[in-house]
This record gives C-alpha cells, sequence and structure tokens, in this order.
C-alpha cells in the first residue's frame, strides 16, 4: 500500500443490552467492510462479545464471515473507547488459517 492510500473499515453491530463491569453482552449478528484503496473486503458478524471494562470501554471480540473480496472468517479483537466524542476503536484483525484437509 502506497503512503497516500487509505484503510476504512466500518462496521453495524447488533448486541444484547450493554451489562454491569465486568460482565459481556452478546454481539448478535451485523454487517462490516474495510476498503483499502481500490480493494474492498466485506461480511457478515457471526457472534462476538462486548465486555464492560467498568471505564467507560469495553472489550471486543467479534468472529466475521467474508461474503465478498476474500473467502473465510476474520476476527477481531480491541478495545472501544466511549470517554471521548465521538467514540474510537482500536484493535487487530486476524485471518485464522484454514483447516488442512
Amino acid at each position: 500500500m502506497h503512503d497516500s492510500e487509505s484503510v476504512w473499515v466500518a462496521g453495524l453491530i447488533n448486541h444484547e443490552p450493554l451489562r454491569q463491569p465486568g460482565q459481556a453482552a452478546k454481539i448478535t449478528g451485523g454487517e462490516w467492510s474495510l476498503r483499502a484503496g481500490a480493494n474492498l473486503i466485506r461480511g457478515d458478524i457471526l457472534s462476538g462479545t462486548l465486555l464492560n471494562n467498568g471505564d467507560n470501554t469495553f472489550t471486543v471480540s467479534v468472529l466475521m464471515q467474508v461474503t465478498e473480496g476474500g473467502s473465510g472468517e476474520v476476527v477481531f479483537t480491541g478495545v472501544l473507547d466511549h470517554n471521548d466524542f465521538p467514540p474510537t476503536i482500536d484493535g487487530e484483525l486476524t485471518q485464522p488459517a484454514a483447516p488442512s484437509n
């Protein structure tokens, strides 16, 4: 990727009501997309959790299915911070290795 290219990630997440500190709400579905230059990857959110850290932040763990621009599953893990507006999220995407036959 060249320095002048941008990476954009967007998601729409459905989840249970947020829980008390130390407790997790289930992520029940949604959609996501990632654009890097002219490349677009998108898919469905399969499952996950939002763990209330008790300081207006949430540890996020999401399992996502790639439906366009690739294949397989992608895992996002990170921290959603609601201390400032707009909220921010920082984390990483990983793709587990495909099972060998």
